[in-house]
């Protein structure tokens, strides 16, 4: 069946933001059945935007002693999904649950108490252990609702449904913004995403500076 092409938005710049975590909704289980999803609510502080998005989880990667390598050996897409949410290769920041206690000592004493409360998992994890009984969220109330973090927004872009000339899934620019990372908000931290921002003014900007 045919379709029109998409018109593409025009390129927006990243958004560096800082604001504080206004609400943890309750963790549910995706309609996938893959990943457990928490909503996060940032309010925006000094002209940054106040942005909503989802924490993706699973039970075993809140466990002492995981290995992202040997676990997911081979399959890209939920390494993508761990790298953004909860630990990246080193020297590619923090992942989003790392950056939700705003800082590295809290996210110390939030990781301790999220393996403290883990449950036994077995070859098949349950993704409902650790979600019914509201150890999660309980742990994520407790250390980041309150906690002022920085977080950088990125251009959403979308799959239209065709493909391109190479043979891949042609993916246009939106109008709207996805959450890309989060970091600590740091004055040594802002300083530098200020100078990136300086040298790469049409890709880079400071939010709450406007």
């Amino acid at each position: 069946m045919g379709k029109f092409n998409h018109t593409t938005a025009p390129k927006l710049p990243r958004l560096v933001c800082i604001g504080v975590v206004s609400e943890i909704a309750p963790t549910k289980v995706s309609d996938s059945g893959n990943y457990n999803v928490t909503k996060v609510k940032i309010a925006g502080l000094e002209g940054s935007r106040d942005f909503t998005f989802s924490l993706l989880t699973r039970p075993e990667w809140l466990t002492n002693g995981y290995n992202p390598d040997e676990a997911m050996e081979g399959d890209n897409g939920a390494t993508f999904v761990y790298s953004k949410n909860i630990s990246p290769s080193i020297g590619r920041g923090i992942g989003i649950l790392q950056g939700l206690p705003g800082s590295e000592e809290n996210c110390d004493k939030m990781t301790d108490e999220l393996f403290a409360s883990a449950k036994e998992l077995g070859e098949a994890p349950d993704l409902y252990q650790g979600v019914e009984d509201g150890d999660l969220d309980a742990v994520l109330q407790k250390f980041c609702v309150g906690k002022t973090v920085g977080y950088i927004l990125k251009q959403k872009e979308e799959e239209t449904g065709l493909i391109d000339a190479n043979g891949k899934k042609q993916r246009v620019r939106t109008a709207n913004y996805e959450m890309d990372q989060l970091f600590y908000p740091t004055n040594d931290a802002i300083e530098r995403f200020k100078k990136t921002a300086e040298k790469k003014a049409d890709d880079w900007k400071i939010a709450f500076e406007a």
